[in-house]
């Protein structure tokens, strides 16, 4: 693992750990406020229960759309690395004793390392708009009693 893999990992490790702690936090203070609303809430609890149904459709469509943006663009960087690595391996079709049999053993590190790296981006630029709305949800709530 390449030490921009590490660190890519190591940000959607941290973007989790958020997620993990806001987000039971952000549960169990609605489930009170719902519990404790009743059959009536009151005008204050009503625009926060209609809130938390817009805010998770919000948040599912950027962190697809998100995804899908970042899908693209590794899909593009990986075409571009192995059309480089072909065109290399085409160079070599001279060479005495078949030197272009198959991609090096650089070459396949380099793109395992590059597939990583892209599977990394894609998974934290959906976490990102869950998370960041649930951070904010969890100090918003904190602050309401």
């Amino acid at each position: 693992m390449t030490r921009k893999t590490q660190r890519q990992a190591a940000r959607l490790g941290q973007q989790m750990t958020e997620m993990m702690i806001a987000a039971p936090q952000v549960v169990a203070h609605r489930t009170t406020r719902i519990l404790m609303a009743g059959h009536t809430p009151g005008a204050r609890d009503s625009r926060e229960f209609q809130a938390m149904g817009g805010e998770k459709l919000a948040a599912f469509s950027e962190s697809w759309q998100a995804m899908a943006s970042q899908a693209i663009i590794s899909q593009i960087q990986l075409a571009t690395t192995l059309t480089q690595m072909a065109f290399k391996q085409s160079s070599l079709w001279w060479t005495p004793f078949g030197a272009s049999r198959g991609m090096s053993t650089a070459d396949m590190t380099q793109l395992g390392h590059q597939m990583q790296s892209a599977a990394l981006q894609i998974a934290s630029k959906g976490m990102a708009p869950v998370r960041k709305r649930a951070v904010a949800n969890a100090k918003r709530l904190k602050q309401i009693r």
